[in-house]
Parts: structure tokens; sequence; C-alpha cells
């Protein structure tokens, strides 16, 4: 379970604290909170409040106190978990300090605002402290509608309603309790009020309608009427007709006087404050099968219905309690059949195991990974499998990326997508800047528990706002490292961007993948990662279900195909190159194929340069193309030179799967793909004479190429099953949500 942290006036004793939080996390793991222990709790109420302003001042600053130490503790040792604030943390006025420890604690952790009452108008908050709070707060929660609609409509998308409830009923024999009351019925009719001492003057308005009941009654029927009033306080009145028993409140009597009363009060006067009350001692009448009378005012006109009692208008006299008392107990067969009613409706409404259900689900909301990668097509190639199996295992998944067009293939997968404003081959530090806001902002707002970022300008940017807004896991993906980090001796630019993911990653709950050694230990010597945060992980996998063995076709020409984006980088001109050695000799026998779409980037190749190289005949360039496999299927030979400091290339990957023979390069990355001579050849960077000799030894031997894609199939299988991939991805993830 995420840790929860609860803030109560008093865990046990404050019948809102414990009937609205307590009793379903009490033994939760759950910290509770009390900013009144129960010794100060019950002094407080055991003395007269009138002219004791040293008493409040007293109160006021051992809530400021207690409630500071609690706020300092939860700052200190709570991130990614929950923090529920019921009504206010410090009454009246929230002291500043207060307010910014709870804004703390709302960007590191879930923060919900839960209230039953209308504070507003007893001064219990001010209205600066209640904006403060529905601002802070991720979520709120209220009994009803009426309060729901104190709070501004720009936060009205965080509010949930959510009635009090009891589930102190739950132990009681249904049986037992008709028992006792039918034992009762034939002398006496007893009704039961159940309150704090701050709802006596309503109950003391009623009580001459009560008498007038009492008298009719006993006239009638021949029995008593009789009050039983639980409260912290008595009822000081004396009545002649009416018999009225005070019950000292507590949890157990309460509970022991619900099972024998045969109806529920709830008198209430029509104004600001009674239109915010919950009708919760309605409800648990309703949970001891018990019918009810109430005043039609506020959420009791939501809670009573006429099949479990009356509610009474104020002024009218055709129908008071006096009709609806006599009404539900007039014989045994209707009340029995009302105690049925009640019961049902609580259960359709009201019930304890339907209220610890939300909280539960409210708490202990999905795991939220956010997958931060350049842009939706390289997504859909190289992390989709990843991002279908967290959903399988009941994580919250949201891609964040660039919109290249792809947006609707990655919402149909039920994945939810945020565009990414990010230039992938960029370097303006304007647009740079615009992308670490984003990310910040939206760290800061959406708090997931996991963000996995892939590829340097994700791990730079992504890295840095997770450090900054606490995110309680990070993965970094480094999927090559490119050409920022080429060369012997690194320049400004590259000291500065390890210097910054130096910073984000010096942290606990980091896991940094690799896809070559060559990367990690680059990241490692530089102290951009410890070798316990690191992981290794060859590539981003392939479905070996789908990329199944394919004998290569037995047609003329023989195609040989590259595929990566139109970078010089990728050896693209090292492979024109070769191919035009080639020319005079295999033109009309062999198809060199270039597929994939060109860069951003200004200096990278330009279309017009392409389309001079590419013949349409010989040499072609096909674009960005979503058939690859087939495309695979249909080659001979694959090839890529590249120089470009490469993660492990999928292209290569795909190529071992469908049982291509693979020239390449000494490159990083590209290496870690071929078995010199086993299943390909391995040549050294910008060697086109190397490159065109090896092609030519290929071309030359289909022999050979059937021997090497059968030893590059058994290599997929070995090393790049896409299942061994997503499952030590899910292993990574259960480590960093699970490490306190």
């Amino acid at each position: 379970m995420k840790q929860v942290s609860i803030y109560l006036q008093n865990a046990h004793l404050t019948p809102s604290s414990y009937y609205r939080l307590t009793q379903y996390f009490h033994d939760s793991g759950a910290r509770l909170h009390s900013a009144l222990p129960d010794c100060v709790y019950t002094w407080w109420h055991s003395r007269s409040k009138k002219g004791k302003l040293l008493m409040k001042v007293f109160l006021y600053l051992f809530y400021v106190v207690r409630t500071l130490v609690s706020l300092f503790h939860d700052v200190m040792t709570l991130h990614g978990g929950t923090v529920i604030i019921s009504k206010v943390v410090v009454p009246h006025h929230l002291p500043l300090l207060h307010r910014c420890l709870i804004k703390i604690l709302s960007r590191r952790n879930q923060l919900i605002w839960d209230f039953d009452d209308n504070m507003l108008e007893t001064r219990t908050i001010s209205k600066a402290d209640f904006n403060f709070m529905a601002r802070t707060s991720h979520k709120i929660v209220v009994t009803n509608s009426f309060l729901m609609s104190l709070v501004e409509p720009c936060y009205q998308e965080k509010v949930t309603l959510l009635p009090t409830t009891d589930g102190d009923m739950l132990t009681l024999d249904a049986a037992m309790i008709l028992a006792r009351r039918k034992a009762l019925f034939e002398q006496e009719i007893r009704l039961v009020w159940v309150a704090t001492a701050n709802g006596l003057a309503y109950l003391s308005a009623i009580i001459s309608d009560l008498e007038v009941t009492a008298r009719a009654i006993r006239k009638e029927w021949g029995k008593r009427l009789c009050l039983h009033v639980v409260c912290n306080k008595p009822l000081e009145m004396v009545s002649e007709d009416l018999e009225i028993v005070n019950i000292p409140w507590d949890r157990e009597k309460a509970k022991e006087e619900l099972g024998e009363a045969h109806i529920g009060l709830m008198p209430l006067p029509d104004t600001p404050f009674t239109r915010g009350k919950g009708a919760f001692k309605l409800i648990q009448y309703l949970s001891a099968s018990m019918p009810v009378v109430a005043s039609q005012v506020g959420f009791n006109k939501e809670v009573v219905t006429k099949e479990v009692g009356h509610l009474i208008q104020e002024g009218n006299t055709t129908f008071s309690w006096k009709e609806a008392i006599m009404d539900l107990a007039k014989d045994w067969d209707s009340y029995i059949k009302r105690c049925e009613k009640a019961k049902a409706h609580y259960d359709q409404h009201y019930s304890f195991e339907g209220n610890k259900t939300f909280w539960m689900k409210m708490v202990q909301s999905p795991t939220k990974l956010y997958m931060v990668v350049n842009e939706d097509r390289f997504f859909l190639s190289h992390r989709k499998d990843i991002a279908i199996e967290a959903v399988k295992n009941g994580y919250e998944v949201c891609i964040v990326c660039k919109d290249t067009g792809r947006k609707q293939e990655v919402l149909d997968l039920g994945l939810p997508m945020i565009e990414l404003p990010i230039n992938p081959t960029g370097s303006n530090i304007f647009e740079e800047l615009k992308t670490f806001r984003f990310l910040l902002k939206l760290y800061r707002k959406d708090r997931p528990d996991i963000v996995h970022h892939v590829g340097i300008k994700n791990i730079l940017w992504g890295g840095l706002a997770a450090r900054l807004t606490r995110i309680k896991g990070v993965v970094n993906a480094v999927s090559g490292l490119g050409v920022l980090f080429s060369g012997e001796h690194f320049g400004l630019m590259t000291r500065g961007v390890m210097s910054v993911m130096r910073f984000s990653s010096n942290r606990e709950n980091v896991k940094q993948i690799f896809q070559n050694s060559e990367d990690r230990e680059l990241f490692v010597k530089h102290g951009i990662a410890k070798m316990e945060q690191c992981e290794f992980i060859k590539g981003s996998g392939v479905d070996l279900t789908k990329f199944v063995y394919t004998p290569e076709p037995d047609t003329q020409p023989i195609k040989v195909i590259l595929t990566a984006r139109m970078v010089k980088e990728k050896g693209i001109c090292t492979l024109i190159e070769a191919a035009e050695m080639l020319r005079s000799e295999m033109e009309g026998k062999v198809q060199f194929l270039l597929c994939g779409c060109l860069s951003n980037n200004p200096e990278g190749i330009q279309e017009e340069e392409l389309r001079q190289w590419c013949d349409g005949s010989y040499i072609q360039w096909l674009g960005h193309r979503n058939d690859i496999m087939e495309l695979l299927m249909a080659s001979h030979i694959v090839v890529l030179p590249s120089y470009y400091r490469e993660g492990v290339p999928r292209s290569l990957i795909e190529a071992c799967a469908i049982g291509r023979p693979i020239v390449t390069t000494f490159s990083i990355g590209c290496k870690d793909t071929v078995d010199d001579g086993k299943n390909g050849f391995l040549i050294m960077p910008k060697d086109a004479k190397s490159l065109a000799d090896k092609l030519i030894t290929l071309i030359n031997n289909p022999q050979l190429r059937k021997e090497m894609g059968l030893q590059g199939r058994k290599k997929a299988e070995e090393e790049f099953s896409v299942v061994q991939v997503v499952k030590k991805h899910m292993e990574i993830y259960v480590q960093l949500i699970t490490k306190k």
C-alpha cells in the first residue's frame, strides 16, 4: 500500500474524524495525525469556553505546534503517497509556515481535502484558507452538493461527493435487533437522537411536538413514548408526557441504543450551516435498520425517501412530527417493512463497504508511469510493447512525445498521449528551455510515480525536471549517445550536458538502462551514473512471433536494404559510394534500397541531394515506410555502415529475427548485433571499399547468405526477444515503486 498520512482533529473521539476517515484507515498502516490527543480533546470539551480567551489561545497554539511537527515529518519522509486533510490543519487561521509545508507536500504527493460541514459559516476556516486548500488540493471530498457549491467554479472538477456512513452497525445481528424492538413495541415506542452538544438546541425546538405525540400515543395505543438522547451533554428539559433519558455519548453505547430504538430523529432549522450538514445520523439510523423522521432541510431531502421515513417541512401543520411518528409506529407489520427498506436503502446508497472501496481506490490509485520519447513514431516502433505490458500490470501509462501525425495510433492502443514541444535534433537554447519548462510543469501538475525517459535530450531535461519535482522513480534509457559524445575530447556543450545529468542522477531511485557496455562505462567514468544504478538491456527487442524467420526470396535482382534516418552519420554516403563502386559490375543484378525519413537538422542530408544520388532503379530512396517487416522479408542483405554512436539499432535486430545477413561497422551499438563472419560482417566506419568487398561476397554466395541468416535468427532468439526486454522493464518499475 502506498504511504497515507491523515490529518484529523482527533482520530477516535471526534465523530466526523472517526466516521469520515478513521474507521477506514485505522488498521491500514496509515499515519493518523491527531491535532488534539484524547486527553486534550476531552479536557477542552468538558469545560465551558465562554470568556476563556486564554484557553482558546492555548488550544490554538497547541494546534499550531503539534501539526507543525507532523507536517515537517511528512515533508521529510513522504514522497509519492497520499495526504488527507480532514477539515482544517489549524482552525481559524492557517500560519504561513504551515501553508508552505502543505504546498511542498502537494507537489510530492496526492493531496486530498475532506470536509463535511459549512466551515465558512462557523468560521472554522477563513475564506482565504478555504481557497488556498481548494487550490492546493488535487482532490476534494465533500458530503453533499451544497458544500460542493462553496468551492470556486474553477476547482469544481476536483470535487467528489461522498456521504458519511457508519460501519459499526455491521456487527449487529438483524434478527436480534428486531427481537429486542418487538419486545419493547407492545409497551413503548422509543425514539433516539444521537448527536453532539451543538445540536441540542435543534432537538429542544421540537420537544413540545414530541410531548403532543406522547399524549396521543398514550391515549390511542396505551403506550409510552420515550426519547433517548445520546450526547456528550445532557438535554436539560423536563417533560410530563415524554420520557427523556440522557445517555452520555460513547461509541458502544450509541451502538447499543441504535439496536433497541424504533425511530431515529434528526430535527434541523433551515440555515446556511444546516444546509451543509451531511445527514450522517440519518444514514447511521438506516444502517441499524431503523425508519427515520427528519426536517426537510439540506441533504436530509436526498437521504430520506417515503419508503424509509418522513420529512417534516417547517411550518406544516397538517403533517407534523406527531403524524410522522405515529404513521411509522402504527402497527408491527408495517414497521417491519420500513425497517427492511431502511437497511436496503443504506446498503444500496450509503454502505460502509462502498465508502471503504472509494477511499482505497482514491489513495491507491494506479501507479502513474509517464514514458517520455522524442516522437510518436519512435514510440510505436521501439517502446510500444513495454507500455502495453505496463498497462496489463496495472500501471496508468501516459506517453509524452512529439506528434508526427501518428497520435491516433497511440490513442488506439488505449494510451493517452501528451504532445511534447521538442526539436529532437535542434540545439536552439530557447527551444531547449521550452522543453524543460514543459516537463517541469507537467511533473509538478500530474505527479507521476515513475518517469521513463528515452534518449539523451529527454534524459537531460526530463531528469532535471524529475529531480526538482522529487519524482519518486526515474528510468533513463540511453538509446545511443549520438554525435554529441563522438570523439575522444568533449566540447563545452557536452561537458555542460554531463554536468546537468550528473546532478539529476545523483539521487535515490534512479535506474539507468544501457544498450551497450561502452555507453555504460562512459556514464560511470564521468560520474553520471553509479554502477548500482545501471541495467543492461540489449536494444528495444523484437517480437519473434511477428518477425519470424523467412527464407530469402528466390527472385532477382538481389536487394540490399538500409533502414534508418537519412543522416550522414548512419553511413548513407558510405553506402552510396560502395554502390557506385559496384555499379559497372552489379547494375541490373542488384538494387540498393534506402528506407527512412529525412532529418529536420539543417545540416543533415537534403532531399535534393538524396535524389541526385538515387536513380530510382539501381539506387532507390523509399522514404518513410510503415511496412518494414515486409521490406526486410523481400530483401536479401541488410546493411548499416553507421559511425553514429548507436544504442543497439532496431533495424539490425529485426534483420537478425527475419534471418538476413548483416554488414555493419565496429561502431558502438552496431557491433553488438553481429558476430563477425557468423551472422554477418563487421567493417571499419567510413570504409566504402571494405563495404563493397563484403557485399560482393554475400551477393555472389547465396548459401553463405542462408547460413548467416540462420545464425542471425539464433542470435535474435538468444539475445533480442522483446519478451525478455519487457520483463526486465517490469522488474525495474517494481524496484522503483517498492523502494522506500
